[in-house]
């Protein structure tokens, strides 16, 4: 449930050029959306599951196109290397189409 409403809350943000209300930094996302990275001993939260890994891509390019389009170019970066991170050798095929958009 979270991931659906941080998704559309930067997708409103992108269209409303308030990116800055949805996003601070990667740290303080990473540790939003994706607790159980940033945190070796998490034990199953009780906010629910994580997005899946789709969901997770998904979100990230989202993020990097409003970024992008909110001249945050820096933090734009910084959410791409997070979304190449999420590619594997079996689908580096699709993290070289994202690296060139």
């Amino acid at each position: 449930m979270r991931f659906h409403v941080y998704y559309y809350l930067v997708q409103l943000a992108g269209r409303t050029g308030q990116v800055a209300l949805v996003f601070r930094d990667v740290e303080t996302f990473r540790a939003q959306l994706f607790p159980s990275s940033t945190s070796a001993s998490s034990s199953s939260s009780s906010s629910g599951q994580q997005p899946s890994l789709e969901q997770q891509q998904k979100l990230l390019r989202l993020l990097h196109g409003v970024l992008l389009s909110a001249k945050r170019s820096e933090q734009a970066s910084e959410v791409m290397v997070m979304l190449l991170g999420t590619y594997t050798t079996e689908n580096a095929s699709q993290a070289r189409e994202e690296a060139q958009r």
